[in-house]
């Protein structure tokens, strides 16, 4: 039976806009920065956290679309409760975990009347650490998720073949995610990702990089490895990117940008400003796919 919770993180009155953290293979690896210093910075948000069972003995297809129709139904549930089921929904996912929010999106635009598809329609934005893309190849993306359930693991995985077969099948059920992510800008069905990845020469274990994200030339390095979303304090370089780029999407969508001491702006060239941290150039963007040719 599939194990998962939603839990209401911080609540504000009049919360604007849900922002919906979901893990990769380690549940409990997001350490508490979305609650200790990131609240303040986006206090029109209601933020969640989304835990499920990440055992690697259930890797497959099959798992991460329970787990994806799991994920829509309980946000879907807490939202009809709270009288919210309008809110726009932003994920901040990593690894594996994007992989899922990827697959809730898939589904969502299939189904007509199911709670994935209420979810689906108001996912305005997405911010992904070191999520795997599907618009690698076939062949990269299998070598890819082995080192990635190696890693987080510490096992190594006992049938190499079957586990790759069961990637590709993953890759395959993914592509329309890439199609998603095309959609114009002013499109009611656009999402809005952006992207993070590990900088070359980080201490640690790279396994997402540049030339293996969702459009190389417009993703954001963070010096880190693999576990780049662990933030330790509200001063690190790599948390001033990511919160900067998830101020970006909830601007977008409820115009809540500030200027000033310690705000944000948005240009229209869409880079933002950091005012305490300097210049930070995280683009807004909308991604398409890179090749997806079978290799």
């Amino acid at each position: 039976m599939l194990q998962s919770k939603l839990t209401e993180r911080v609540d504000p009155l009049n919360a604007k806009v849900d922002v919906v953290f979901v893990h990769g293979p380690k549940p409990d690896i997001w350490a508490s920065w979305f609650e200790d210093f990131l609240p303040q910075e986006i206090p029109e948000a209601r933020i969640l956290s989304f835990k499920y069972d990440a055992s690697v003995a259930e890797f497959s297809a099959s798992w991460i679309e329970k787990i994806a129709i799991d994920l829509c139904e309980k946000l879907a549930g807490l939202r009809s409760k709270t009288n919210t089921v309008k809110s726009p929904v932003i994920f901040v996912a990593h690894s594996l975990g994007g992989l899922v929010c990827a697959k809730a999106l898939v589904m969502g635009y299939k189904s007509s009347s199911s709670n994935t598809r209420l979810i689906a329609k108001n996912v305005r934005g997405m911010v992904l650490l070191a999520t795997p893309s599907p618009g690698v190849g076939k062949a990269a993306w299998k070598e890819k998720m082995v080192r990635i359930v190696n890693l987080h693991y510490q096992t190594e995985v006992s049938d190499v073949e079957d586990f790759k077969e069961e990637s590709g099948t993953i890759w395959v059920h993914l592509q329309p995610f890439l199609e998603i992510l095309k959609k114009p800008k002013d499109s009611k069905e656009s999402v809005e990702a952006v992207f993070f990845y590990g900088k070359p020469g980080a201490n640690g274990n790279m396994i997402i990089h540049q030339d293996s994200t969702w459009v190389p030339s417009d993703a954001a390095p963070i010096d880190a490895d693999h576990s780049i979303f662990q933030f330790k304090t509200g001063e690190e370089e790599g948390y001033n990117l990511v919160s900067t780029a998830l101020k970006n999407l909830i601007e977008k969508e409820i115009g809540a940008g500030t200027s000033g001491d310690g705000g944000y702006e948005v240009n229209n060239f869409a880079t933002v400003h950091n005012q305490v941290n300097g210049t930070q150039n995280v683009d807004r963007m909308v991604f398409g796919p890179k090749g997806s040719e079978e290799s």
